[in-house]
């Protein structure tokens, strides 16, 4: 038979769970303005490209170095684009995990507190992330819109639309004029 618990040792066992929580909304906003802060700078293999990620992996910046560029095709250009934004947004998750998993693993040892969180959900695609790099998963859907098939590009279409503006205007004026 479980014996009941006496008014202070519950108030205690309040108290220390308060505590623990404040500690650990202290270390969160820690890790959170820490994390705000950063960027991940990665060049590709090549070394034609240079790209910044932010913390959350968002495109920041991109460089073309020592005008490597114009020398490449416009595919070659493409795969060191986004290998290095893949690797960019790998480093950038690691980080992420690195400067959490702490926090976790504290929040963890709480008792009642672990099988309340899934943190495959909450760590799961940062860590899919940051294992992918530049593997063909990092920027494959990006990577077979500027590949897929022959179809034209906006620019491309634009021209088009404008020249058949064109010809159906001067038959238009051909139509009046004659």
């Amino acid at each position: 038979m479980t014996q009941p618990m006496d008014r202070d040792s519950v108030l205690k066992q309040i108290e220390q769970a308060r505590a623990a929580l404040e500690e650990t909304q202290a270390a969160i906003e820690k890790v959170e303005s820490r994390m705000h802060a950063t960027s991940s700078k990665v060049r590709s293999r090549d070394r034609s490209v240079e790209v910044e990620v932010g913390a959350r992996g968002d495109l920041l910046k991109i460089r073309f170095l020592e005008n490597k560029y114009r020398t490449m095709s416009a595919n070659q250009l493409a795969d060191s684009v986004l290998e290095a934004i893949g690797n960019a947004r790998s480093r950038q998750a690691q980080q992420v995990i690195d400067a959490y998993k702490p926090i976790a693993d504290e929040i963890t040892e709480l008792p009642g507190i672990s099988d309340r969180i899934n943190w495959d959900g909450i760590f799961g695609p940062l860590e899919e992330t940051a294992k992918g790099g530049a593997s063909k998963n990092a920027g494959s859907r990006l990577h077979d819109e500027i590949h897929e098939d022959d179809e034209p590009s906006a620019s491309q279409l634009g021209a088009e639309q404008s020249s058949a503006k064109d010809r159906s205007s001067k038959k238009g004026r051909r139509g009046r004029d004659g």
